[in-house]
């Protein structure tokens, strides 16, 4: 019985100084506290504020998770560790390490993003002093990993109207293409740029230019056309301020296409000749202006010579 009594009280001294070992280890292990940097966040530097601390005196290490990389000690003996580290640019995967006296280590991998670049490469189109209508669409070409998004400015001196996408893609040489209705400006010259802006709001624009907007298509005041053999004479009455040409195609040629068939008016008039081979022609003829407008002037017009 005596026997019993005392292997109860080993069990139960032995139970108590167990429990007591397993609160010294609790009580051992250190804690890590990363204020900063913030998991998943970006900054638009590269010089990094790491602030750590510990509930217990340790040293603080970095391990910056690349090929061939080595833990680096930022701080030594210390429950807090505040110092300023170069980042890459780019994503950083990096781990931070506390070892206390005892050896013990607790670590916490963070990821961070590094951009220092503002958007690159950014042309914009159409050409500065071209002509737009209301079918022609804005563009711009540029280089940017983190875009977040990118804002057409167009308008005259009195009103700047803006048109904001963002599911423009990132990467290195992208485009991005805005259509926007320009009828309120028909017949004005307006000026347009692009603002670019990334991850970490770096922006950048593109040059400032200058358009002319013209909406409305020429109109055909006068046709007529008269054969003499295989030539047939066009004289045709345009009203078109922005006047480009006017095309041809015959429809009956083997490979048809579009050829010129007047490049300027006179006094509102173009008067060309055409000589075809002996036949009958199904002719489209067409006027353009400068901005891209057309009319037709004749549709599958039949001409036999």
């Amino acid at each position: 019985m005596a026997i019993k009594m005392l292997q109860k009280k080993i069990g139960v001294s032995l139970f108590i100084l167990l429990g007591i070992f397993l609160m010294a280890v609790l009580i051992i292990a250190p804690s890590l506290t990363v204020v900063t940097p913030v998991h998943g966040s970006a900054f638009n530097y590269s010089k990094i504020l790491y602030n750590l601390s510990s509930n217990e005196t340790s040293d603080f290490y970095i391990l910056k998770n690349r090929l061939r990389s080595r833990p680096t000690k930022l701080c030594d003996d210390n429950t807090t560790c505040i110092v300023n580290v170069t980042a890459r640019e780019g994503w950083n995967n990096i781990t931070i390490k506390v070892i206390n006296s005892n050896g013990d280590i607790v670590s916490s991998d963070i990821d961070f993003l590094v951009d220092t670049r503002n958007p690159r490469r950014i042309t914009s189109n159409p050409r500065n002093n071209s002509y737009m209508n209301s079918s022609n669409s804005f563009s711009v070409d540029y280089s940017e990993e983190n875009l977040v998004n990118i804002s057409l400015y167009y308008g005259n001196t009195t009103e700047i109207r803006t048109s904001t996408n963002s599911s423009c893609e990132s990467g290195i040489e992208k485009t991005c293409v805005f259509s926007v209705s320009l009828s309120d400006f028909d017949g004005q010259v307006i000026r347009f740029w692009f603002n670019l802006a990334d991850i970490v709001n770096n922006r950048d624009n593109s040059s400032l230019k200058l358009i002319t907007v013209d909406t409305d298509k020429p109109v055909v005041s006068s046709k007529n056309f008269s054969i003499e053999g295989r030539r047939v004479t066009f004289v045709l009455g345009i009203e078109e301020e922005n006047f480009d040409k006017i095309i041809l195609r015959d429809n009956s040629a083997i490979r048809p296409r579009w050829v010129r068939l007047c490049s300027g008016l006179i006094v509102g008039t173009c008067t060309a000749r055409k000589t075809f081979q002996s036949g009958v022609h199904a002719v489209d003829i067409k006027v353009l202006d400068v901005a891209g407008n057309s009319e037709d002037i004749y549709s599958n017009l039949i001409i036999g010579v």
